[in-house]
């Protein structure tokens, strides 16, 4: 391989994790948003189980983001993004995906779709129209 087709092997790879990053980002600032709008309603200590729990949830089948924690302030991402390595971003989309349908749902268990559908539906109405369907899916 000559150098030039390794530098450009080493960009594209470079912009690989950019990508991955960037998703990580998108799905970040969503569960922030969910984070800091539940937090006045629920308080921290709450807020930080039902995350610890949607978690341990979702790393079953997406062990990636069994490296997120829950802070003080909302998420810590340092560790999934140390780890996004050879992952495929769709990979990483749907963890993340399942992570705040999971997310939704405890929400809904635990406080009642009244206080989910407050929280989510004038920002969030697809997502939370879709995680009540789940919801009612896994019902029957």
């Amino acid at each position: 391989m000559s150098a030039q087709e390794s530098s450009t092997r080493l960009d594209e790879q470079r912009m690989e994790t950019i990508r991955k990053e960037e998703v990580v980002d998108v799905y970040a600032s969503l569960l922030d948003k969910i984070w800091q709008r539940a937090l006045p309603i629920l308080g921290i200590v709450t807020v930080r189980a039902i995350y610890r729990r949607a978690i341990h949830v979702t790393a079953r089948s997406h062990p990636l983001l069994g490296s997120l924690t829950p802070g003080e302030s909302g998420l810590n991402t340092a560790e999934i993004r140390e780890r996004l390595g050879e992952r495929e971003k769709k990979v990483i989309r749907q963890g993340f995906e399942e992570l705040i349908l999971n997310l939704f749902e405890l929400l809904a268990e635990l406080t009642g779709e009244a206080i989910v559908n407050k929280l989510f539906a004038e920002e969030m109405p697809a997502l939370a129209a879709h995680a009540q369907s789940q919801r009612h899916y896994s019902d029957t």
